[in-house]
């Protein structure tokens, strides 16, 4: 965790000195995400998970009325899940079932080059394409248990490890495709605040051993699973 963090403080100083000796115009952003995934297997419910956000910027304008804002964010992603199986039957004769929470903690360092179009002096419309390098991330959930059933007449209990770090070489995808898109206001001061929303277009996740596993009978595709989220948070610019 605080590899990502330093090395994300060290390029927002770079940035920053850059754009202030040619006097282009900076800001800052601290706020949070409501994250969620979408298109997730039926063996998982999912429910939204809140984590923080940091990030600059530098805007320059094409026109009065039109702005071009590449950002570098770095965006504590995830989600809150349950994976649930009931009396499933696997090809070894045994009995699975699951009942665990699960908990994706992810981190990105995330590339938005965001078109900004002026409502008003102080109001814009933001929109434009996101390119995410993940930093990988960890799962936290509970053992869970198999119940086998053996041709033998008794039971035989499994704990399985659902407790384990994600990395880009197993798990994740190292690159994520997104569209983001929503609403600012900066006040006279610089002060400001913007609300936005992000749609991943790619997959989060590689085929995970864990989940597929035909010795304890789990067989989970999660490779279409894909972020999706909305940021609300602060903004400074420096006039």
């Amino acid at each position: 965790m605080k590899k990502p963090i330093i090395s994300f403080i060290l390029l927002a100083l770079f940035i920053t000195n850059n754009a202030t000796a040619q006097k282009s115009s900076i800001g800052l952003k601290l706020g949070g995400n409501v994250n969620i995934q979408t298109e997730i297997p039926s063996e998982f419910s999912g429910t939204p998970l809140v984590r923080p956000s940091f990030g600059l910027y530098y805007r320059y304008s094409i026109s009065d009325k039109i702005q071009i804002q590449p950002e570098v964010n770095l965006s504590f992603q995830g989600v809150n899940s349950h994976l649930e199986i009931k009396d499933k039957l696997t090809p070894l004769g045994a009995l699975l079932n699951v009942d665990v929470p699960v908990r994706d903690k992810l981190t990105y360092l995330n590339i938005p080059i965001i078109a900004r179009f002026m409502l008003s002096k102080s109001f814009a419309f933001e929109l434009g394409p996101q390119i995410g390098v993940s930093l990988g991330g960890r799962r936290v959930g509970t053992s869970l248990t198999t119940a086998q059933v053996p041709f033998f007449g008794f039971l035989k209990n499994e704990d399985l490890d659902l407790d384990y770090k994600l990395t880009t070489d197993t798990h994740l995808n190292l690159l994520e495709a997104s569209i983001v898109g929503g609403f600012a206001y900066e006040g006279e001061s610089g002060l400001g605040f913007n609300i936005r929303a992000q749609y991943g277009l790619t997959g989060v996740y590689k085929k995970d051993p864990k989940l597929i596993d035909p010795t304890n009978g789990l067989n989970i595709d999660i490779t279409d699973v894909k972020n999706a989220l909305v940021n609300v948070g602060l903004t400074y610019s420096f006039k």
